[in-house]
């Protein structure tokens, strides 16, 4: 590659006060404006004066932004004060392709998200190609028929990533921007025709217990009961003492449960079982209980456990096996989704976890967001999780 072609990252974190002032030093340092740009920002609430001077400063920018859940993180380390942070990626590829859309839900969010992944192709000048990866960010919620209209635009095989648009108190706060006009219940979507290679990982930092069973009803994120039984009661009985005293209260069970959620069995790798992870958040008096990912009738169910250590050095872990699969090839840089309840578990040990995962992939740039929700690749299907570790790394 020539210097001018090179495929290059750059990624820097500050205050979102200095979002402006963050943008410019990226072009500065690339000596272009870049080709894709991935911002994650976060603020203890909306914030005008920060999306209009996000608006002026990515102005023309093909830019996919995304609320995260109180900082980011990057080589720099974790940056949060006050609960407010402000990351950049920025990719230059002057022979690659990239382009960046979103769509309104309204009340159909797989629709809305094939309507904007179709955008951002033909954004791309990529009409009718099948993008190397798609980085979405959905709003809580919609994940799933979001994954289902990016499925049924493009087929299975292209790997999904990204996270669920977060705020810092679970609220609903969470927004995004594209074209410089901030966005609530929508969807963003990027599609990538990078000049080098794409490898990507969707793991957790949860080893399986013995307690499982098999969901025997439940509508999407409810599941009335396990095993016949009311499915509280089954939880309970599997995670004994953790969950003593806990309250009926809408996400009351949300921080007793970061460290017991449930797995779903989705494939086997080396002979070990993947999971995908759900999030108990709440207890219902009617004996149900409510998740944050969808579960089917018939889905086996293993709780899962973690602990504060596998926490912070699970992410670095996951980095280095992804490099070390790379073999000779260069890793240039990595995007990387962090579940916004794992980090509100061990935010005194955030900047160990960033520590790791820039160690794993030598110093190279890499930006991570905090998500309510996790979207990334199991064995042969993209899927939607809690409490997961997703990265996309950059190879050539």
């Amino acid at each position: 590659m020539t210097a001018e072609s090179a495929f290059r990252v750059v990624a820097r974190t500050g205050s979102p006060d200095r979002a402006g002032a963050l943008i410019e030093s990226v072009r500065s340092e690339l000596g272009r404006d870049p080709d894709w740009l991935v911002v994650d920002v976060a603020t203890p609430g909306r914030s005008s004066s920060l999306e209009a001077a996000l608006s002026a400063s990515l102005a023309g920018a093909a830019a996919h932004v995304s609320s995260s859940c109180r900082g980011v993180m990057s080589g720099a380390g974790f940056e949060s004060v006050d609960g407010a942070g402000l990351g950049v990626f920025a990719v230059s590829d002057p022979t690659g392709d990239y382009g960046v859309a979103a769509r309104s839900l309204s009340g159909d969010p797989a629709a809305a998200a094939g309507a904007a992944l179709i955008a951002a192709i033909d954004e791309a000048g990529r009409t009718g190609e099948a993008p190397a990866l798609v980085w979405v960010n959905p709003v809580p919620g919609s994940e799933e028929a979001v994954l289902a209209g990016i499925r049924s635009t493009v087929g299975p095989h292209v790997p999904v990533f990204g996270g669920s648009s977060a705020d810092n108190d679970v609220a609903g706060d969470w927004w995004q921007m594209c074209d410089g006009e901030a966005l609530v219940d929508s969807v963003i979507v990027s599609a990538l025709y990078p000049s080098v290679g794409v490898r990507t990982a969707f793991h957790s930092g949860y080893v399986p217990t013995r307690n499982r069973g098999r969901v025997s009803d439940a509508d999407g994120r409810l599941i009335r009961e396990v095993d016949g039984r009311p499915a509280a009661a089954v939880y309970a009985d599997w995670t004994g003492d953790a969950l003593a005293g806990a309250s009926t209260e809408p996400g009351a069970l949300l921080a007793a449960s970061t460290m017991y959620p449930l797995g779903v069995p989705t494939a086997e790798e080396d002979g070990e079982e993947l999971f995908r992870l759900v999030h108990p958040a709440t207890l219902h008096a009617d004996g149900a209980l409510e998740v944050f990912a969808d579960v089917a009738v018939g889905d086996e169910i293993v709780v899962m456990q973690g602990n504060v250590q596998a926490l912070v050095t699970r992410a670095g872990d996951i980095v280095s096996t992804l490099v070390e699969g790379a073999a000779d090839r260069t890793v240039h840089g990595a995007l990387v989704t962090y579940c916004g309840g794992c980090m509100l578990a061990i935010p005194d040990r955030m900047d160990e976890v960033a520590a790791s995962i820039r160690e794993a992939l030598g110093g190279v740039p890499f930006l991570g967001g905090f998500t309510f929700g996790e979207q990334g690749r199991l064995d042969c299907d993209n899927v939607h999780g809690n409490l997961m570790i997703g990265v996309v790394a950059f190879e050539g």
